[in-house]
């Protein structure tokens, strides 16, 4: 029972900071970053999906999503206690903890844990106002995602499809910002 209170812990405090526009977070005395987070969820997922038999304090408990929703209501009041009030309530910890959970509890495992958030931190900005008019039309529909890096104002690509077409598509079509907060 401990491994699924952790998990969802560093699950949920990884991906509030992710939503935060953060790739990594100090967690529990390491730094914890997207492959912990993945773990986290994958072994929750998998000890639901097959009603694992877990050790509570000496008691045999299966995983079910019922377990899981009261032991997500207490970690989250631990998380809100360890980071404070007014830092659990202004961070997206609240999102987290619902995007964890309801991928914890999914049919189907999700590919990435990030993928249910990204509609939270992209902000479309459509092709029709590109400098250079109609050359969107005449490349290829790619999506490209890019993030801010917080110092500079330059964008990190995250995702290409097809990097021979990465300079063209930043100024000729749809493209996609991660809008973090400063």
């Amino acid at each position: 029972m401990d491994g699924l209170r952790l998990n969802a812990r560093v699950g949920v405090q990884y991906l509030a900071a992710w939503l935060a526009g953060s790739g990594s977070v100090p967690l529990y005395n390491l730094m914890e970053d997207a492959a912990t987070a993945e773990i986290s969820r994958v072994q929750n997922w998998q000890w639901l999906r097959h009603g694992a038999a877990l050790d509570a304090a000496g008691v045999e408990v299966r995983a079910t999503p019922e377990l899981l929703a009261r032991v997500m209501e207490e970690e989250m009041a631990r998380i809100q206690a360890e980071v404070g009030r007014e830092r659990f309530r202004q961070g997206r910890y609240a999102e987290a903890g619902r995007i964890f959970s309801r991928q914890c509890t999914a049919p189907e495992l999700d590919d990435f844990l990030t993928l249910d958030a990204y509609n939270l931190i992209v902000v479309h900005h459509p092709g029709g106002g590109s400098p250079c008019g109609g050359c969107a039309a005449e490349l290829p529909r790619f999506e490209f995602f890019f993030c801010k890096i917080f110092p500079l104002q330059n964008f990190f690509l995250l995702k290409v499809p097809c990097f021979l077409f990465f300079f063209q598509k930043i100024f000729c079509s749809p493209i996609y910002f991660f809008d973090f907060p400063s």
